[in-house]
């Protein structure tokens, strides 16, 4: 029997046996990124083994396939389309630019659809192996998923308070010459580079910057 409570443990789909999380030994030299990406388990019983997708993985593959797929469909509908059906009326050259858009479109159109139908069939297989674990391990595992949820939003916050307060200065203050600007964009892009020092990701950190800016940006259409 395995004693360890500290793990998560899911229900096996073949003999409906416990599975428990095996947790991956840290190698500096023969570290797998990969590992960071999924949740491995094995069958105490039959020894089946499977990996799961992590929630902050598959979260951020489905809101980037959102992102960028709205994207692409934008600029196809907003007269990209238009231009590729044009090019083909001009010369070889151009008609080749129009064919190199149409597997560029494709690519960012399709691409997305793959990753939403990824998400969905992650999700899919997540179900058949139902989550066992023990309720004091999930509510630790919620807790921390907030916090690391507040974190993002957080330091995605802070490199838009940083421009707005270099802002503020060049206009009440003193007015900053383009150079002086330019090099302090390390500085307020600074939370996203130290963002896995600070217990976060740059990719978490990116999307909680993406949010406020999204946010600002629909409260300024609203009531300007």
């Amino acid at each position: 029997m395995n004693e360890n409570i500290n793990v998560s443990m899911r229900q096996c789909k073949k003999c409906h046996g416990n599975m428990y999380e095996v947790i991956q030994k840290t190698d500096e030299e023969n570290y797998n990124h990969v590992d960071d990406k999924y949740t491995y388990y094995v069958c105490e019983s039959c020894k089946h083994k499977v990996q799961i997708i992590k929630n902050s993985l598959k979260i951020s593959n489905i809101i980037s396939a959102l992102f960028v797929g709205g994207f692409a469909f934008y600029f196809l509908f907003t007269g990209l389309f238009d231009f590729i059906l044009y090019s083909f009326t001009l010369d070889f050259l151009q008609a080749l630019v129009g064919i190199f858009l149409i597997l560029v479109s494709l690519f960012f159109t399709l691409g997305p659809i793959w990753m939403l139908y990824n998400a969905y069939f992650q999700t899919t297989q997540e179900q058949e192996y139902k989550d066992i674990t023990r309720e004091e391990i999930k509510n630790k595992q919620t807790i921390q998923v907030k916090k690391d949820i507040y974190l993002a939003l957080f330091l995605g916050l802070l490199p838009i308070l940083f421009a707005l307060g270099i802002g503020q200065i060049d206009y009440y203050i003193v007015a900053l010459e383009k150079w002086t600007v330019y090099l302090l964009i390390p500085f307020v892009l600074s939370p996203l580079h130290f963002a896995k020092k600070l217990g976060s990701s740059w990719i978490h950190v990116f999307y909680g910057l993406l949010f406020w800016a999204i946010l600002g940006l629909g409260i300024f259409f609203i009531f300007r």
